[in-house]
């Protein structure tokens, strides 16, 4: 059954069992589409609603926290996971909890932080779903040490459009789980997923801030303090004036040293990214990277805070949802004068107004997962400054240094700048074709990239 709906944005969802609304839904980015949505609220309603009606396209849509249109499938159909919310099982022997697709970031932390256990890789909205992390594969600022999300995927249940409810793991159907890690919900709807939790003891950090003089000191400080604590991260001065986009701020966290002197194993957040992207957006960007970088100089601070200070500060600062998001890993090699340029073309584009860095650790495991060895570069375009030629000098850039762009915060990136970007893309389109060979997952990313445009 479809219903037409008046309203014209996601605000207020409330479709129920298998009825389809029409509704304009849109991102964080400011990026829009209108579409049939449904909102299922158990797993029989998910395999109902993989028959899209009227035999439009469908993409699964979790907490809209992606900046992109890897959600998006104007014209065609979307199914809202956000009703399967259930926590289904957790194993304290073994630390792995059993979630249906719908259950977020923020659930599993304020269930488990208490118990002791956390997430491993944790993205910096606590709104994030665990389909939404699993189908862009994210990563913290702990990525060198502890890899991205699908990392600790230990099996997940899909809706694939061929086979229906498929469970895959690293051992079972290893090409349908790499292709579902980060394949931006193309192979089905994830409904359930197996996620390993680690231990932890404390629910306070230290964190250090660092002035350094040089973007060359700067990233190679970065590098090494990526591997000796819990997480790190650095920013750049942008302000005019700086001498060659150089000083920086290096940021580290730690829990506190236990009473014998060790250091407790780490629990995972991305307060550190959070406080500071709050600061950021108080303070104008001009502004804000001269007074941190005062405010870090000489011997640096170091402040303790507890967790419910500081976890997820992000989500309460404004946001007009007109700046821009663009995020990129670079190759170690060449990393200072790639971020140099793509920095200087930013501003000269119209603006940047924040710009940070931090290690990146192995390969993700999907085939189209973002991360990559090296430095990710993540910085905020004015308005001003996210415009089609800005936006395709800074995707050939990145492509002209090894590097490649975030698809979930991607709405500009080239479908030859995507094939050059992602090695694995012929794999991914071979699973798609046999799991999918009708072409029935579709969204607005997959078009723009022509990801689907091809002959097996």
């Amino acid at each position: 059954m479809v219903h037409t709906a008046s309203a014209d944005d996601d605000a207020d969802i409330r479709t129920a069992g298998r009825d389809w609304v029409a509704r304009r839904l849109s991102t964080p980015g400011g990026v829009t589409a209108t579409q049939l949505v449904c909102r299922p609220d158990r797993l029989s309603r998910v395999l109902a609603a993989a028959s899209a009606p009227e035999g439009r396209s469908l993409i699964a849509r979790g907490g809209g926290q992606g900046h992109g249109d890897a959600a998006l499938n104007d014209g065609g159909a979307v199914v809202l996971t956000t009703r399967l919310d259930r926590m289904l099982g957790f194993d304290a022997s073994s630390g792995v909890l059993v979630v249906e697709a719908g259950v977020t970031v923020g659930d599993i932390l304020r269930t488990f932080l208490p118990r002791g256990f956390a997430l491993a890789a944790c993205p910096g909205s606590s709104r994030t779903t665990v389909g939404g992390a699993i189908a862009a594969d994210v990563h913290g600022l702990d990525h060198a040490r502890a890899g991205s999300f699908g990392a600790h995927v230990v099996w997940l249940d899909v809706v694939t459009p061929r086979d229906g409810l498929l469970r895959v793991s690293p051992a079972e159907e290893a090409a349908l789980f790499d292709a579902t890690v980060g394949g931006m919900g193309l192979t089905g709807i994830i409904a359930r997923a197996a996620i390993q939790l680690v231990p932890v003891t404390s629910a306070a950090i230290d964190m250090r801030h660092q002035a350094v003089g040089t973007l060359d000191s700067l990233v190679d400080q970065l590098a090494a303090a990526a591997l000796s604590h819990a997480y790190a991260s650095a920013w750049i001065e942008i302000g005019a004036g700086v001498p060659a986009q150089g000083r920086g701020v290096l940021m580290t966290a730690d829990p506190p040293l236990a009473a014998d002197g060790s250091r407790p194993p780490s629990w995972p957040t991305q307060a550190l990214g959070a406080l500071a992207n709050r600061t950021a957006q108080l303070v104008p960007g001009r502004l804000h990277g001269a007074w941190r970088f005062r405010r870090a100089h000489g011997s640096g601070s170091q402040r303790r805070l507890p967790l419910g200070r500081f976890l997820f500060l992000a989500e309460d600062a404004p946001h007009d949802g007109r700046r821009r998001w663009l995020q990129c890993a670079l190759p170690a090699d060449g990393a200072v004068a790639a971020i140099r340029r793509l920095v200087d073309i930013a501003r000269r584009g119209g603006g940047v107004a924040n710009a940070r860095l931090q290690a990146m650790g192995s390969e993700g495991r999907g085939m189209l997962s973002f991360a990559r060895p090296g430095i990710g570069l993540t910085f905020e375009l004015m308005p001003s400054a996210a415009t089609a030629d800005t936006m395709r000098r800074l995707e050939r850039e990145t492509l002209d240094r090894g590097g490649r762009l975030f698809l979930a915060n991607d709405s500009h990136l080239t479908d030859h700048g995507f094939a050059a970007m992602y090695p694995r893309l012929a794999k991914m389109r071979a699973v798609l074709a046999r799991f999918d060979p009708e072409f029935r997952m579709q969204s607005d990313l997959a078009r723009r990239l022509r990801l689907r445009d091809y002959i097996v």
